[in-house]
């Protein structure tokens, strides 16, 4: 189960191209995959060789290349803004959908936004032009 991961993995994810993590997620699509969201727009996979078991032996975590999302363009990414969160619907593992939280690209307002994987077993998902659910 990976939310027992232990301290020592969420270090190891703590590298992902050396930018601030924000948010780290699982799924809970069965999957074993860990989305790390980064402050510069970024959200990578994180893989365990046995999918995350929390069975007392230490795995090596790898890191996807290309990133889950990248939505750099969008959001300003300085002090405290950036990209700060990421939520999964419940069902997301049958309808692919899944929520970012973000300082907006000039005026730096908070957008919660709708994204979709499709299909949801992707490692890579495309940021929607609209679906902006919420500004604040």
């Amino acid at each position: 189960h990976v939310a027992a991961q232990s301290v020592a993995y969420v270090q190891q994810v703590a590298n992902v191209g050396g930018e601030v993590i924000t948010d780290i997620q699982n799924a809970g699509d069965g999957s074993g995959r860990l989305f790390v969201v980064t402050r510069d727009g970024r959200i990578r996979i994180v893989r365990f060789p046995d999918g995350g078991a929390d069975d007392g032996t230490p795995d090596s975590a790898t890191v996807d290349s290309t990133p889950f999302v990248n939505i750099a363009s969008r959001i300003t990414n300085s002090g405290e803004r950036g990209l700060l969160g990421l939520a999964f619907h419940p069902s997301f593992a049958a309808n692919g959908y899944f929520f970012v939280n973000y300082s907006a690209s000039g005026s730096g307002d908070t957008e919660i936004a709708r994204c979709r994987a499709d299909p949801p077993a992707s490692d890579a998902a495309v940021y929607p032009t609209g679906d902006v659910l919420k500004t604040i």
